[in-house]
């Protein structure tokens, strides 16, 4: 009986070192199972932080966006309808006299303006000549940037009401005695750009919206469109189009229409510079448009280049 009793002693200690060395393994996988489950939400912690930053990062920006707007229009209101009551005067002079000069030929609408909904209601409409504030603002205007010349370090302000503003701005061409300006040369204080130049930056595809308002904000409006009264400067932006080629709006180029076109950026904004303002043929676009070409250069058949030589040559 005894023999027996140490027999089976022995048999159920071996039976608890068995199972203790299977159960071994388990509670060592214990703490690293726990630590990578730790870990895992950690990292989806600090992801779902960061998303939240940038949905914050985001709301501002647009929110900003939003009051720059309404500042703008209020500010086109005020100035379409100073404006207005000069081509009204100018009408009623004409009407006594024979036309003298340009500006007795200034288009007027012989229809009564339709009430408006909202200031961006108001904003949607037909290319229009430049209102007489940023007739002005021309390449002659601005005195020429230099190497190195001292530029302004005060801040434009957040608004681009006026171009009043940017008035100790200097204006650099894409040509800078005799050399050509790369983009890493461009000054990102106290200049304006040429239409070549702005055409270079947005082409390049190197700057969000918000860096090319932050560096160039009398160009460049919260969007990082071109503003729309921005009346063009220095070098032209064009490229060679070839017969068969389709411009933004699907018309075909003919056999005898090849040559030079004006580059517009995402089918809204021609970027003509001095030679197309020279000739007239600049019209103030209508804000709010679509883009016809999403962050992409197009050109228009409408839009031949007065001057038949490449971009920066003229």
């Amino acid at each position: 009986m005894e023999v027996q009793s140490e027999e089976q002693t022995l048999t159920e200690e071996n039976r608890e070192n068995n199972k203790s060395k299977e159960q071994d393994p388990i509670e060592e996988q214990g703490p690293k199972t726990a630590t990578k489950e730790q870990t895992s939400f950690e990292e989806n912690e600090e992801r779902s932080i960061n998303i939240e930053r940038e949905q914050e990062t985001d709301n501002e920006w647009w929110e900003e966006a939003f009051l720059e707007e309404n500042e703008e229009n209020r500010i086109c209101k005020k100035e379409d309808s100073a404006e207005q009551s000069e081509m009204d005067i100018a009408e009623a002079r004409s009407s006594t006299r024979a036309p003298t000069d340009a500006s007795d030929f200034q288009p007027t609408s012989s229809t009564a303006t339709p009430a408006v909904a909202s200031p961006r209601d108001c904003k949607i409409k037909k290319p229009r000549l430049p209102i007489h504030a940023d007739r002005k603002f021309t390449t002659e205007h601005y005195e020429l940037y230099q190497s190195g010349c001292t530029l302004t370090q005060t801040s434009a302000g957040k608004f681009a009401g006026t171009f009043e503003i940017y008035d100790d701005f200097k204006l650099i061409l894409a040509k800078v005695q005799g050399k050509v300006v790369e983009i890493a040369d461009i000054p990102t204080h106290g200049v304006r750009l040429d239409d070549l130049l702005v055409a270079k930056v947005l082409e390049s595809g190197s700057f969000t919206k918000p860096q090319l308002h932050g560096k160039w904000p009398a160009e460049f409006d919260l969007e990082g469109m071109v503003r729309a009264r921005r009346i063009p400067l220095g070098y032209a932006a064009k490229r060679y189009v070839e017969a068969g080629e389709k411009d933004v709006d699907g018309n075909i180029v003919q056999p005898g229409e090849e040559g030079y076109y004006y580059k517009w950026w995402g089918g809204l904004h021609c970027l003509m510079g001095k030679e197309g303002q020279d000739k007239g043929l600049y019209m103030t676009r209508p804000s709010f448009e679509k883009f016809k070409i999403r962050r992409a250069m197009g050109f228009k058949i409408d839009s031949r280049a007065v001057i038949q030589k490449p971009e920066g040559e003229d």
